[in-house]
């Protein structure tokens, strides 16, 4: 086992960046330092700053993917981790470095050597003793089964973006290893970094030349976010003319909707991923933090002040929805939980139960009437009647489970907000497509296909049409009847906060720290 301190590299394919999320998540928790490069070449030979990290680092830890069996670069940096065993082992020092492989699909192909390091298994939703196992790999103590299985739940859940942390490398000495996978030689530095720091790739400039344009700015800047994907990913939500978004790393803003200018900007430390809600001068939120001060919080509207923070029997917040005065808020426990929390104290009123009925919740929750609408772990979206303590499910769609048991890989699912309008429900999957189905049945009414993930980008449904963003870096308006395109908007990085309406004017941000103003009029 590998002695403290810990640093880890990360060994992945640049296709596998978003699945690494919720273990970046995990290793942020757990305090270990870990090199994740999202600035990979992808050619014949790994470059200096990789085989510096690979020079330091005490574990190798493999993403295990059907994209990991193709990647030549994850063979060079596993054949040069194992040619630095062998020469530890030759000095003696046998258990300074560890090789930890971690499949996260099970469409995995097995490498031959892979026997000879430990294989966890971490696709199987009912299956924890991976966490452990990992945490044995990290030289960090055991947990109790049930901190394990809560923390392998949170792989499931957790789809959001990690504070991604790098090591920073000296280069004061270096050392020839031979590399039996490319049957070349590699130079690999032997300096211990001096800290951490974060390496975020430029972001472009988004057009700004489009007449429809009414504004933008960028409220998340390079030298205040860790990474180009640490920027605006919070559902916004608007009142009185300020329009309320967050970032990933914690931040909240205020904005001007008609000018863009910031009216307030506070920063909590912890992650907010699901939707905020603004009503009667308050904005509300939920903080995903594995701290202390996670929780939902309500902060004053006008500025920015915290007025309460709830602690509820949920364990994990999946999102909050403001309905008719009425503040829901929707996570886990051992099942789905539905629960109501005073507007004005955040003491909870009343919580429904379904226990082992439903899969683990993942999407964030609509409310229209007494029907409360949100996406399981398992590909599809539920309809839950609110009228019964037990919640038990109208009807359920298919939004992913089906496209993944034809790709064999795990399922698809939903994890924005569905959108009610006009007797529909409008979803957008992490399978690439846009859905549509009758709110009263389920059944389909139509599909868009994008050319990317939908994450947590949620249909706005106004007057007939709907517009969406997806990780293809792009803002699309479709006809909310039949699924046809309107018009598609490219933008400066991944949209993965759901735009809203107001006043004719469509408001959007994308992870690079964009917010834009659409006057759809």
């Amino acid at each position: 086992m590998p002695t403290a301190p810990t640093y880890v590299y990360i060994s992945h394919t640049h296709e596998d960046e978003a699945r690494c999320a919720p273990l970046l998540d995990l290793l942020d928790a757990w305090n270990v330092d870990y090199w994740f490069d999202r600035q990979q070449g992808g050619g014949r030979e790994l470059s200096t700053r990789a085989q510096r990290a690979l020079s330091e680092c005490s574990v190798l830890l493999r993403i295990c993917t059907p994209a990991a069996n193709r990647s030549y670069s994850m063979s060079l940096e596993a054949g040069a981790f194992l040619s630095l065993q062998a020469d530890d082992h030759r000095a003696g020092q046998v258990g300074r470095r560890t090789l930890v492989n971690l499949i996260l699909d099970p469409a995995y192909r097995r490498e031959p050597f892979d026997s000879a390091a430990p294989v966890l298994d971490a696709t199987d939703p009912a299956r924890f003793s991976w966490i452990n196992e990992l945490r044995r790999g990290l030289a960090l103590p055991t947990v109790s089964d049930a901190e394990a299985a809560t923390l392998a739940a949170r792989m499931v859940v957790r789809q959001g973006v990690s504070r991604r942390r790098v090591l920073v490398l000296g280069a004061t000495g270096v050392l020839a290893v031979a590399v039996g996978a490319s049957g070349g030689v590699i130079l690999l530095s032997h300096a211990r970094g001096s800290g951490t720091t974060h390496t975020p790739p430029p972001s472009p400039t988004p057009p700004s030349a489009d007449a429809k344009l009414k504004w933008f700015v960028r409220v998340v800047k390079p030298d205040t976010a860790s990474s180009a994907d640490l920027g605006v990913g919070v559902a916004p939500a608007l009142a009185g003319g300020t329009l309320f978004t967050g970032a990933l790393d914690g931040s909240l803003f205020a904005v001007d909707a008609s000018s863009g200018a910031v009216r307030w900007h506070r920063t909590l430390g912890d992650s907010f991923y699901t939707a905020l809600q603004a009503a009667n001068g308050l904005l509300y939120a939920c903080s995903h933090d594995e701290s202390t001060d996670a929780g939902v919080y309500a902060f004053d509207a006008s500025t920015g002040q915290q007025r309460w923070l709830s602690k509820t029997s949920i364990e994990t917040y999946t999102n909050l929805a403001y309905v008719n005065g009425h503040l829901y808020l929707a996570g886990y426990k051992i099942g789905v939980f539905l629960a109501e929390l005073d507007t004005t104290s955040g003491a909870q009123i009343f919580e429904t139960d379904p226990g082992e009925t439903l899969p683990i919740p993942i999407s964030q929750i609509a409310v229209s009437g007494t029907v409360a609408y949100l996406a399981s772990s398992t590909g599809y979206l539920y309809a839950l009647d609110l009228r019964k303590s037990d919640a038990p499910h109208i009807w359920r769609a298919d939004v992913g489970a089906s496209a993944a048991a034809r790709l064999k890989v795990p399922p698809f699912y939903v994890t924005g907000r569905p959108a009610v309008a006009d007797g529909l429900v409008f979803v957008g999957s992490q399978d690439q497509s846009v859905y549509a189905f009758d709110a009263a049945t389920g059944a389909k009414r139509w599909s868009f296909a994008t050319t990317g993930e939908i994450w947590r980008s949620s249909p706005a449904v106004v007057d007939g049409a709907l517009y969406i963003g997806s990780d293809d870096t792009k803002l699309y308006a479709l006809d909310a009847a039949s699924g046809t395109s309107r018009w598609v908007y490219p933008t400066g990085g991944a949209v993965s906060a759901p735009p809203v309406v107001a006043n004719s004017v469509l408001y959007a941000a994308d992870l690079a720290g964009y917010l834009y103003a659409f006057a759809l009029a």
